[in-house]
C-alpha cells in the first residue's frame, strides 16, 4: 500500500536498476526448454497470484528478447529493452503485490477494494470489518509482501531444481528480494524526506508504508499497547522490533547466494542462449548442494528461512528451516518436485511441521502430480493443512487444491 510518491520513486528505482540491460538478438536462444506454468487455485489464493505473477513476466520478457528485439533498430535497442524491462518488472511487482493485500483481506471478511484502475498502479483502499482483530489485520497488511516473498521463491526453486534457469527471471527474483528493504531504506525516507524514526510518535500515527504498518500490528497484537498519541513517548520495545525487522531483513537478504545470481543475471548476454545461466551448486557428479535464506513479513512478526537445496543424483530436494519472532514460530519443511518420475508422468510431494505461540503445533502434507508430452502438460498439486500461518496458505483448517497447465518451448519456439 502507500502513496503515489512511493510506487513513483520505486519506479525510478527499478528503471535505474534496468538501465543496463544486455542487448537482446532474437536469433540466437537456449537448447533447454522455457517453461511457463498458469496454475489456479481459487479466486483468494495467493499461489495464483504469485505465479500468474511471475509466469506472465517470463512471457513477456521472453516475448520480447526472444521475437521483438531483433527487429528494433540497433541504436534504440538498449533504450527500448530498459523500458520493457522495467514496465515488466515493476507492473510485475507491484500489480501482484497489492493482489496479496486483496486475497488476504478477502480471506478476512473484509476488501481491499481498487477505486480507480489506473497505470502503472492503482488507487484502492482496504475496508475490514468494524471489529476485527488484530492478527487478520496484520495478516491484510502483511499480503503484498508475502506475494513477492513467494515469488522470489518459486524462481529460486525452479532454478535449482532444473540446474539453469534464464538471466530475465533471475532479474525478477533480484526486484522480489530487494523490495522490502529498498522500500524501508530508501523509498519511505525519501517520500518523507528523513529518516523513518521509530522514537518518533508520528511514525505510527501516519504510518509510510508497509515495513512500518505491519511491525506496528505485529506488535500491538503481540505486546497490547495502543498506538501512541503525538508527543508521547513510544514504546522502547516497538521502537527496538522496528529496527530488528528492517536490519534482520537487509542482513538476511545479503547473506542470500541468490541475490548474488540476481545481480550476475543483469551481466548476462541475451544474445547467448537467450540469457541461459546455471546455479553455483557445491558438488559434482549429480550430488550437489547450495544454501539460500528468505525473510518474510508475517502476522506472527518476521520470519527468517534458511534453505537446503539439495540434488541427490540428479534429483531435487528443498529442506527449510524457519525461525521467527516476535510470536514464537518455528518451523521445518521438505519438498521433492520429482519424487517419482515415469516416462510422462511425475509425482512430487512435500510435508511442513510447525509450532506456532498463537497456534501450537501444526502439520501440512501435500502432493503433487504433472502429465506432460514435452510441449505441453497439466499439473495437479493438493493437499491439507492444519490451523496456522503458512506462507501463502489459508490460516484455517482444511484442505486445497490447485490445477493447471504447462507449456514448453525450445529455442525460443
Amino acid at each position: 500500500m502507500g502513496d503515489g510518491k512511493i510506487r513513483t520513486i520505486l519506479l525510478i528505482t527499478i528503471f535505474l536498476i534496468n538501465a543496463e540491460i544486455p542487448k537482446a538478438d532474437a536469433g540466437e536462444s537456449g537448447a533447454a526448454f522455457r517453461e511457463y506454468r498458469f496454475i489456479y487455485g481459487g479466486s483468494n489464493d495467493l499461489y495464483t497470484v504469485a505465479n500468474l505473477g511471475v509466469n506472465s513476466y517470463a512471457v513477456l520478457t521472453d516475448l520480447y528478447y526472444l521475437k521483438l528485439a531483433g527487429h528494433i533498430p540497433e541504436s534504440f535497442e538498449g533504450v527500448s529493452a530498459a523500458i520493457w524491462q522495467t514496465c515488466c518488472s515493476f507492473m510485475l511487482t507491484i500489480w501482484p503485490h497489492e493482489f496479496g493485500h486483496w486475497a488476504r483481506a478477502r480471506q478476512v471478511g473484509g476488501e481491499f477494494v481498487f477505486v480507480k484502475f489506473g497505470i502503472p498502479w492503482p488507487d484502492a483502499r482496504m475496508d475490514l470489518p468494524a471489529n476485527i482483530d488484530l492478527f487478520p489485520e496484520t495478516l491484510t497488511s502483511v499480503g503484498g509482501f508475502e506475494i513477492n516473498s513467494l515469488m522470489h521463491r518459486m524462481i529460486a526453486e525452479s532454478y535449482y531444481a532444473r540446474n539453469y534457469g534464464y538471466a530475465n527471471l533471475g532479474i525478477h527474483a533480484f526486484i522480489q528480494q530487494i523490495y522490502y528493504p529498498a522500500y524501508a531504506f530508501v523509498v519511505a525516507p525519501l517520500v518523507s524526506r528523513k529518516w523513518i524514526d521509530p522514537r518518533d510518535a508520528d511514525t505510527w500515527i501516519r504510518t509510510m508504508g508497509d515495513p512500518v504498518e505491519s511491525a506496528l500490528l505485529t506488535y500491538r497484537n503481540y505486546s497490547g499497547i495502543p498506538i501512541p498519541e503525538k508527543g508521547e513517548p513510544v514504546d522502547p520495545g516497538l521502537v527496538s522490533y522496528y529496527r530488528e525487522c528492517i536490519w534482520m531483513n537487509l542482513v538476511w537478504t545479503l547473506l542470500n547466494p541468490g541475490l548474488y545470481e540476481g545481480i550476475r543475471a543483469f551481466g548476462v548476454p541475451m544474445e547467448k542462449r537467450g540469457g541461459y545461466m546455471e546455479p553455483f551448486f557445491s558438488g559434482k557428479n549429480g550430488n550437489s548442494w547450495m544454501y539460500g535464506t528468505l525473510f518474510n513479513a508475517s502476522p506472527l512478526g518476521y520470519e527468517l528461512y534458511f534453505d537446503q537445496h539439495i540434488r541427490i543424483a540428479g534429483r531435487y530436494v528443498r529442506c527449510s528451516l524457519r525461525y521467527g519472532r516476535p510470536f514464537k514460530n518455528y518451523g521445518i519443511e521438505m519438498r521433492v518436485p520429482e519424487l517419482g518420475q515415469w516416462e510422462k508422468f511425475r509425482l512430487g510431494a512435500d510435508l511442513a511441521y510447525w509450532y506456532q505461540e498463537t497456534f501450537g503445533h501444526g502439520l501440512q502434507l501435500g502432493a503433487e502430480c504433472g502429465l506432460s508430452d514435452g510441449r505441453s502438460g497439466i499439473q495437479v498439486s493438493g493437499g491439507w493443512k492444519s490451523r496456522g500461518y503458512v506462507l501463502g496458505m489459508p490460516v484455517e483448517q482444511g484442505f486445497y487444491v490447485r490445477g493447471g497447465i504447462n507449456l514448453f518451448f525450445e529455442n525460443g519456439e
